[in-house]
């Protein structure tokens, strides 16, 4: 499965959210006020950067 927009599964078996699904999530939270602005840009750029 070398699909590079797949989710990755670690040796214990948890599923490892794709940085497009993190990206998602995150934009959701942010669209239900549930973090700030500030935050979402702080986790957005951080998400990025690991890419």
């Amino acid at each position: 499965m070398n699909d590079i927009n797949a989710a990755k599964v670690s040796s214990r078996g948890v599923n490892i959210q794709t940085a497009e699904e993190r990206l998602a999530k995150l934009s959701e939270l942010k669209d239900k006020n549930l973090i700030s602005e500030e935050e979402y840009e702080k986790r957005r750029q951080k998400i990025l950067d690991e890419i």
